[in-house]
């Protein structure tokens, strides 16, 4: 276009790309058979790599959905979850990616006074540091769900008598994980496709997670139900008929 070469070449050990502040984001995440994810959804600032954390999670919510819809067992609605659920997460990244780019990508005097204040402010703050954090790697994402914990992304704890060391280790099916943290749940019918039924202890004390008896992990590592006393899990809420 320019009509001249600039002697730009790529490299192996050289990388050059151009970013804007365009900010962008789909109106839905599906129309009928068509489903977006990671930047065909939104686009925004690439402060952070954000977007690579919000296109992972947009995958890894989609990818579990989608397979349940293609193998016949998903419940009505869950498909659509995937924009209930995913839309509002990347609408607040571009929020912050909005407020990270007035922050740092501005050249004027008042700009870097800002950036500078905000730097020490920062340094003086371990907690905000850490909220921050878990903010920009995407791990303080929590759907809406009944209960305290429910919601939310399962940390990796550690377990005793149980089929795998760490919670993450049950994961690797890539199933739905039933974890009971007390006696043998009564065996359900008809959903060894789809769940895993897992007994064990936590092998330390964690107070957010002690008092829970059992927990229904989604594929995508993230609480559907968690109960600290004796009740039935909503087995056909996510996992639909046997």
């Amino acid at each position: 276009m320019a009509g001249t070469d600039f002697g730009m070449r790529e490299t192996p050990d050289a990388w050059l790309s151009r970013v804007g502040n365009a900010t962008r984001q789909a109106a839905r995440y599906r129309a009928g058979r068509v489903l977006l994810a990671g930047d065909a959804a939104h686009i925004h600032y690439p402060a952070g790599g954000q977007g690579l954390n919000l296109g992972l999670q947009d995958a890894t919510n989609l990818a579990w959905k989608l397979a349940a819809e293609i193998r016949g067992w998903a419940p009505p609605g869950l498909l659509d979850s995937y924009h209930d659920e995913r839309y509002p997460v990347g609408l607040d990244v571009i929020d912050d990616s909005l407020a990270q780019c007035g922050l740092i990508a501005n050249p004027s005097r008042e700009g870097i006074a800002l950036r500078d204040r905000f730097n020490r402010i920062l340094g003086a703050q371990p907690a905000v540091c850490q909220d921050l954090a878990l903010r920009l790697s995407g791990l303080a994402t929590r759907y809406p769900a009944d209960g305290k914990i429910a919601g939310q992304r399962v940390p990796d704890l550690d377990l005793r008598d149980a089929p795998a060391a760490t919670i993450f280790g049950l994961l690797h099916s890539g199933k739905f994980v039933l974890l009971s943290l007390g006696s043998p749940p009564d065996a359900p019918s008809g959903y060894g496709d789809r769940l895993d039924l897992v007994t064990a202890k936590l092998a330390a004390h964690h107070p957010n997670w002690s008092d829970a008896r059992a927990l229904l992990i989604r594929p995508d590592g993230y609480l559907a139900w968690a109960t600290t006393a004796d009740e039935e899990p909503p087995l056909g809420t996510w996992l639909g008929r046997p």
